[in-house]
């Protein structure tokens, strides 16, 4: 069990603060979360309203959204590569950005595939809006984990007038593509890793985000049965998409490197 404070509470407190969404894994809150404990830096957990609005989370980072990381009085974290790289400030060791600059950009642009702007994440978020819309609007019976005011505020924030549920899954399926050949090369290689031979904060990425289209086990990952379903679901609509080492991967980085049970 989780012990988060309020924000309002987190405002004036010293070190480090981090927004957190209570009871759901979201893949970029769950990350943050694994890269600062693999890195033993102490922080303390903070509740954000999930989907709603908070003026007093606006006022103090700037946005609404979690993750948010908060250094003393320093300006929000609130994107995937500001938390790692503030993590890799606070802990260099153990590194999870590689040091050779070929690997570290190549580190970067999977991650930024996978929890970027129109990355794997985003696309996936995009996708279920458009079919939570529809329910809403009664043209479907998609399950809706979110009021209709909630989804309203999450198409302001993420949407884009030109998306659709077919091009975020084609997307998604592109990403995870590129994922899986990534893959495969470096097993070849003797690697089981995205970049190099060690682990990185892509790896962290990917095992968190794949929970979005195949669940973690329970006693690894206790989530909601409704979010473990909604991964399931978009697992089936991804079809081959889904790359059995992508999930190979995903076990191999939890068994070996992840503090277990994930926390959110």
């Amino acid at each position: 069990m989780v012990n988060y404070i309020s924000v309002a509470e987190a405002v004036d407190m010293p070190g480090l603060r981090v927004v957190f969404s209570p009871g759901f894994p979201g893949p970029w809150s769950v990350a943050a979360r694994i890269i600062l404990e693999l890195k033993n830096i102490d922080f303390t957990p903070v509740a954000q309203s999930i989907g709603g609005a908070d003026k007093i989370l606006r006022n103090w980072t700037g946005q609404e959204s979690a993750p948010a990381a908060v250094l003393d009085n320093e300006r929000a974290r609130c994107r995937w590569d500001e938390i790692l790289l503030l993590a890799e400030r606070l802990a260099p060791n153990p590194s999870l950005i590689p040091a050779d600059e070929s690997q570290r950009s190549d580190m970067f642009g999977l991650a930024n595939a996978i929890c970027g702007e129109d990355g794997f994440g985003w696309n996936f978020r995009l996708y279920k809006m458009a079919a939570w819309e529809d329910s809403l609007a009664g043209r479907s019976s998609e399950p809706v984990f979110l009021t209709a005011e909630q989804v309203a505020i999450m198409q302001f924030r993420y949407g884009d007038p030109s998306s659709s549920a077919e091009k975020a899954k084609a997307r998604m399926a592109a990403i995870l593509g590129l994922l899986s050949q990534r893959l495969h090369a470096n097993k070849k290689k003797g690697s089981l890793f995205l970049v190099g031979d060690k682990l990185t904060a892509a790896d962290i990425y990917w095992t968190t985000f794949s929970t979005l289209v195949a669940p973690i086990r329970d006693e690894f990952c206790p989530m909601p049965e409704a979010y473990r379903e909604m991964g399931e679901a978009m697992g089936a609509d991804l079809g081959d998409a889904v790359d059995p080492i992508l999930i190979e991967h995903r076990e191999h980085v939890l068994s070996n490197h992840c503090p277990l049970p994930l926390k959110f």
